[in-house]
Parts: C-alpha cells; structure tokens; sequence
C-alpha cells in the first residue's frame, strides 16, 4: 500500500470510528523530503487520489495553498521531529468538553 492509499484509508477509519466528522480534522504523512496531505476542504471520509496534495516539507511552492489549512503545523512537526505521520483531528467527546467547561484552562487535578 502506498502513502497515498494510506492516507485514504486512516481518514475513513478516523471517521468510521467516531474519533472525528468528515471535516474535523487534517492527516499526513511523510515521503521522503515531502508532505502528502489532505486538501482544503476535502472531507477525511472521502478522500481519493485528487484530494491528496504532495508539498515540500522545507521550502513553500504555490502548491501549498491548495494544502489544509494546518499544513504550517505539520510542517513544522516533519522539521524538528522524524515523524512518518501526523493526524490532527477534533474528537467530538473533546469539543463538547471544551465547549460546556467552566474551566476554560482545562487543567484537571
């Protein structure tokens, strides 16, 4: 399975499982100097060969601006960590939590 098909299917998993919504979230992997990630506004649930874009992990291009939103953050990662994927995704048990706590620090003890 290449990077490509891995991507699609952690974002199907990632929805399938409750873990997120089709567009609470952003997925990546590493290839190599590069960055296969979802595209603005694609969907996790739905994601296909055309709604992957393949960017530089150390210099910017035109391409990224077809990239998530987040691709500055995983970026980031792939720089100063040898991460091979980064999921970023908003579990909907969290949002709920960080929407109805009185403690918006969320410090727990």
């Amino acid at each position: 399975m290449n990077e490509k098909e891995e991507l699609i299917k952690f974002g199907k998993k990632l929805v399938e499982s409750g873990l997120t919504y089709a567009f609470f979230g952003n997925i990546s992997v590493r290839k190599g100097n590069k960055i296969l990630i979802k595209k603005t506004g694609a969907e996790l649930f739905e994601l296909d060969e055309n709604s992957i874009v393949e960017v530089d992990i150390y210099k910017e291009s035109g391409t990224d601006k077809s990239a998530s939103v987040e691709l500055p953050v995983h970026r980031e990662i792939y720089k100063n960590t040898d991460s091979g994927a980064v999921i970023h995704a908003h579990c909907p048990f969290a949002v709920i939590m960080s929407l109805i706590s009185e403690n918006k620090n969320c410090k727990t003890e």
